[in-house]
């Protein structure tokens, strides 16, 4: 069996290594005979030195007005995102995480007779509202370096197709797309298929410079990009998160949204005080850099090639022969939570960067089990 049939007849099951809600809730309660949940939680992506000391003093000082509506608040960090981004505030939608702004727009563009276009391993939240919706989702396999196949998507486009949904980089497989290539697909697509880029771990990639698809926004085109404030800010429990397009794009998922008010002050002031941080971000990406390469290092002492990754996590595989059974239960013994899948030639991982500590913790585990 080829590595692209093989990786596409497990597909769905990878899927829920990038989930996270329901999914990463019934894995921790089914996981476990003992009754607590492993401490070391190295499986929801989530930034373990976050929130920032300005974002927990923003909260402490936003509980004060939590007897008023969030309104002002929330044009604030429009504004503020819109000024940063190099657009209008008009341009800029703000939802209770990226989550829910993934699920507007999956009922959106999904309707019966439509086809949403995206990858076969990559995060599915959109898909699933999409398929609800009533719309066909078309998937095309990752290619060799477990990344999106940028030609392979394009040679699917058809009439029928209402968007080209792209995460990069890419939840679970970690994996990002060289330079300028998703940007080069963008202003071919977007003339006349809307592309919609989820760039949720885009701040963790190590390349100086490395270019956001805002830029093709900026540009004019019909390019709908979502960002998140639970990662590299470490508000994950706070639900922050923002879609940028047209205008006309914005109002119609707007539109869509429960209630005027969805998010917490606490939560808007929390995003305000840690936005473009670049203390914060900088300490947090270096510290996830250390934490990649102490992961990659133990990996490859027994013989393990990870994905290269360009995000919080790593994704690699433990072969049959090396290892049969899913080494997920084992790691919660020695108090560590991880994310796994089946595959025929053997269990799929998806483990997430900690502290110093946490990592060490993941080595000693990881080896004595292999």
């Amino acid at each position: 069996m080829d590595r692209r049939n093989w990786l596409r007849q497990s597909a769905l099951a990878l899927t829920g290594l990038s989930l996270g809600g329901p999914t990463l809730l019934a894995q921790q309660s089914t996981l476990l005979s003992f009754n607590r949940v492993p401490s070391i939680r190295l499986n929801a992506n989530e930034n373990p030195y976050g929130p920032s000391a300005a974002a927990t003093q923003a909260m402490k000082e936003a509980l004060a007005t939590s007897n008023r509506y969030p309104g002002e608040l929330e044009r604030t960090l429009r504004h503020r995102i819109a000024e940063a981004e190099c657009v209008t505030p008009d341009h800029v939608l703000l939802g209770p995480g990226s989550s829910e702004l993934l699920e507007l727009a999956g009922t959106w563009f999904g309707n019966p007779g439509v086809e949403i276009l995206t990858a076969d391993l990559t995060f599915s939240l959109l898909q699933t509202y999409a398929r609800r919706a009533g719309a066909k989702v078309v998937e095309v396999p990752l290619d060799k370096d477990f990344r999106y196949d940028l030609p392979g998507l394009s040679d699917q486009i058809k009439e029928t197709t209402a968007l080209v949904y792209v995460v990069n980089p890419n939840n679970p497989t970690s994996t990002a797309l060289p330079g300028d290539s998703l940007l080069q697909f963008c202003r071919k697509t977007a003339p006349h298929t809307p592309v919609m880029v989820d760039e949720a771990y885009l701040e963790f990639v190590e390349e100086t410079n490395y270019p956001s698809t805002v830029r093709c926004l900026q540009e004019g085109l019909d390019v709908l990009v979502v960002k998140t404030f639970s990662k590299i800010y470490g508000l994950a429990g706070l639900r922050v998160g923002y879609l940028l397009a047209q205008p006309e794009r914005v109002t119609a998922l707007q539109a869509l949204q429960f209630g005027w008010y969805n998010q917490s002050n606490v939560a808007l002031a929390a995003a305000l005080a840690t936005y473009q941080d670049q203390e914060f971000i900088g300490f947090s990406k270096q510290n996830n850099e250390e934490a990649r390469a102490l992961t990659r290092k133990t990996l490859e002492a027994v013989g393990i090639t990870a994905a290269v990754s360009e995000t919080n996590f790593m994704f690699f595989q433990v072969p049959k022969e090396r290892f049969a059974q899913d080494i997920t239960p084992l790691m919660a013994e020695h108090n560590l939570l991880i994310r796994s899948a089946p595959n025929p030639l053997g269990y799929w991982y998806r483990v997430s960067m900690g502290k110093p500590a946490e990592m060490e913790a993941f080595a000693r585990a990881f080896t004595t089990i292999l």
